[in-house]
């Protein structure tokens, strides 16, 4: 059978009683072993076992029943498990052949390695589930965010602008993450982003320094909350709402006891007048010196000095970076 030979899906025949009477190469492939012919019954394998795990008798297979039934049987599932113990999902179409009476003669029957389709729907259902604890996770943030904005809001005016803020802080991070979920998040990209969502110019009024390091998912998401906090605060009170301010970000990792920490330094300059303390504690406040070190096992320091705010955040590195 020359061009069953050089058909890439797997295909064999028996005769009337099971016997297998041909097999390709492409069969052979996908069982691991050679069935001798005239002997061998049923199918090639060297064990077969049902979709669930339990083992299939030989006797049970889809050519089996085909024969046995004298009926075609289409994508009847079972797993053939190779001498070298590896074992294969495939797909079975064995279809009865027929002499001039009707009287059953054999059959043929081609498998289809399902190999790749059954890993790509466990890669689906992975990303399924992490896609729903991804959801969970946000919809969970953006519950906290709504009801702190609203618990240190005063008016219904500033709830709405700050809790439109806050989301859009979100959303961006959110947005990186769906281009790569598994690439992590620059951090100059995530400050950079958070500074120019306010119309600052790099260059002008902010400037970034730090090497080339990617966040995890999670920390970046609350770490970009923080950074929107400190350049809320710097348009309103601090150096983005000064002609002359600027603010200076860096980063860089350290090495304390041999622990690696990531020390990112929010600097600004030219304020005129800054209060040695804010106002009152709000949203902000409690996000940079409770939430991030209780979320990402860190620390903060908020100084309110002449000249403009400077926060230090300091984190352990491998908390937090991808």
């Amino acid at each position: 059978m020359p061009i069953l030979e050089v058909l890439p899906a797997a295909v064999y025949t028996t005769d009337a009683a099971g016997r297998i009477t041909f097999y390709n190469q492409a069969a052979v492939d996908l069982w691991g072993c050679r069935p001798e012919l005239g002997k061998s019954e049923w199918c090639g394998s060297w064990r077969l076992f049902w979709p669930d795990g339990r083992p299939m008798p030989h006797d049970e297979c889809p050519m089996a029943v085909a024969l046995k039934e004298d009926r075609a049987i289409h994508d009847g599932e079972a797993i053939a498990e190779r001498p070298d113990g590896t074992r294969v999902p495939f797909l079975a179409s064995p279809t009865p052949l027929h002499d001039a009476s009707g009287a059953v003669i054999g059959a043929v029957n081609m498998l289809v390695d399902m190999t790749q389709r059954k890993k790509a729907e466990e890669h689906q259902k992975v990303l399924l589930a992490e896609l729903q604890h991804r959801v969970r996770n946000t919809l969970a943030v953006i519950r906290s965010i709504a009801h702190q904005t609203a618990e240190t809001s005063e008016t219904i005016e500033d709830y709405a602008m700050h809790f439109d803020g806050r989301l859009g802080a979100l959303a961006r991070v959110q947005a990186a993450v769906t281009r790569d979920p598994t690439a992590g998040i620059a951090l100059a990209s995530l400050v950079a982003e958070e500074l120019l969502s306010f119309a600052a110019q790099e260059g002008e009024q902010f400037s970034l320094s730090g090497p080339d390091l990617r966040l995890q998912p999670k920390a970046a998401e609350t770490l970009g909350l923080a950074i929107h906090e400190l350049a809320t605060n710097a348009v309103k009170y601090g150096a983005l709402a000064s002609p002359n301010g600027d603010v200076t970000v860096t980063w860089r990792l350290e090495d304390q006891d041999g622990d690696r920490r990531l020390r990112i330094e929010w600097t600004e300059a030219g304020v005129p007048e800054l209060s040695l303390s804010p106002r009152r504690s709000g949203f902000g406040t409690e996000l940079l010196t409770q939430t991030l070190p209780y979320q990402l096992r860190g620390t903060t320091m908020l100084t309110f000095k002449p000249g403009g705010l400077q926060c230090t955040i300091e984190l352990p590195a491998k908390r937090v970076l991808q």
